[in-house]
């Protein structure tokens, strides 16, 4: 559905420190936040390639200690971070296939050096920037063997 608190299309769910659990409403091109209790608390983001609008916002994740809300924003080859509020932050990148620039980046994940890994799908690899959002380095190409991807998607890091 299109009313607050229904989705088109939830693709990502993730939690922050605060007991709130953050929805990608991808279809409907917005983040719905919930409680616990699954009470619609707030959602941000509306269609458009404007600053601070979302185009088929994929994955989702809060910044483990400056708690910014990080998205993939899909539709617009892009990442956007927000505060708690839904209010706009930093916008990184545009599309193309140059170092920093994305083609339908899916997942992201901060590192305990807080480095941002994006997997950026249609370039078939993963790009690492640094806690500013300066470009460090690409990692993979397009293929299937060892250090090649065919449109990486989600992401994780495990303790180590």
């Amino acid at each position: 559905g299109t009313l607050f608190g229904e989705f088109d299309a939830p693709l990502v769910a993730t939690t922050d420190r605060f007991d709130h659990l953050l929805v990608s409403d991808s279809n409907n091109n917005r983040i719905c936040v919930f409680d616990m209790q699954g009470n619609h608390v707030r959602s941000f983001g509306s269609l458009g390639s404007d600053y601070g609008q979302l185009n088929n916002p994929l994955g989702v994740i809060v910044h483990p200690e400056t708690d910014e809300i990080i998205v993939c924003d899909a539709g617009n080859d892009r990442i956007h971070t927000f505060d708690q509020k839904g209010n706009i932050g930093v916008v990184v990148g545009r599309q193309g296939r140059k170092d920093g620039h994305f083609f339908g980046p899916w997942g992201i994940v901060v590192d305990r050096n807080g480095h941002y890994i994006v997997s950026d799908s249609k370039n078939h690899r993963l790009q690492i920037f640094d806690k500013n959002w300066v470009f460090l380095k690409t990692v993979g190409k397009e293929g299937s063997k060892k250090g090649e991807f065919c449109s990486p998607l989600g992401i994780a890091l495990d303790k180590n």
